[in-house]
């Protein structure tokens, strides 16, 4: 199966970046970035193929500039498999995905985001062996987007992950399993920062009007009280577990900071 493939050689005479190798490029294609390789994005790299990005085994191969690459492919799982990678992108995310992906053992370095899950990704991303450092947020997923942290280090980042949009049961809930397999190591102000959150009680949604800051998590045991719009709910976080518990009146000390 993997004869089938069709290989191409980045940098060579016929392929001299990754963009223009990824540009045309069919479902099953093979990228491989040679030893070495420098590249700079003028423009955002948008992969909408299945394809697969290999880094050489030693990892030198290094894209900078200020603009993303976009995962923009299909739902299937491994739709698109990015390995070895090292990103230096200023401004903006680094590495945006709107669709299926695998990224392993890649380096995401100095970005505004280091990776940013969109909200119609899926449950098909997985970010495995990678490290993100020093970056304003190191993983950042909205909508009820998910991602598989495992063997991930984020680390010298302000926020370390940031989840927009998470909908959180009444009781326990283990939402937070995927995440908490990344190994987090002094980020600056939060491991976890949880925005725009939701308490589903009896079948509804309430919004929380403060977010979630979570320094020690998921090393360490937190609590938070969150006001909402008819009380206030505790947070107890546990590792990858969180219970949730709904009171009618909030009182005076509603706060979404970690007690």
């Amino acid at each position: 199966m993997e004869d089938q493939l069709e290989r191409r050689l980045v940098p060579s005479h016929q392929w001299p970046s990754l963009v223009t190798a990824v540009a045309d490029a069919q479902d099953g294609t093979l990228v491989q970035v040679l030893p070495g390789h420098t590249e700079t994005l003028d423009a955002p790299l948008v992969v909408d193929s299945n394809v697969c990005i290999e880094g050489p085994a030693e990892g030198s191969a290094r894209i900078f500039g200020n603009e993303s690459i976009v995962v923009a492919a299909g739902k299937a799982k491994n739709a698109v498999f990015i390995r070895r990678l090292k990103l230096h992108i200023q401004g903006g995310p680094a590495f945006v995905i709107a669709g299926a992906c695998t990224i392993d053992h890649c380096t995401f370095e100095g970005a505004d985001v280091g990776i940013e899950v969109a909200a119609h990704a899926g449950r098909v991303v997985r970010i495995q062996d990678c490290f993100v450092h020093e970056c304003r947020v190191g993983v950042s997923l909205a909508g009820g987007s998910e991602a598989v942290l495992e063997g991930t280090r984020v680390q010298h980042c302000v926020h370390g992950v940031v989840v927009t949009g998470l909908v959180i049961s009444e009781g326990w809930n283990q939402t937070l399993g995927s995440l908490a397999l990344a190994n987090f190591v002094s980020n600056s102000e939060a491991n976890l920062v949880l925005r725009a959150l939701s308490i589903r009680e009896q079948g509804s949604k309430v919004v929380a009007e403060d977010e979630v800051v979570l320094d020690g998590w998921p090393h360490e045991t937190s609590s938070a009280v969150v006001p909402l719009g008819h009380g206030a709910a505790v947070l107890h976080f546990r590792g990858a577990n969180v219970n949730a518990t709904v009171f009618e009146e909030a009182g005076g000390a509603a706060s979404g900071s970690q007690t």
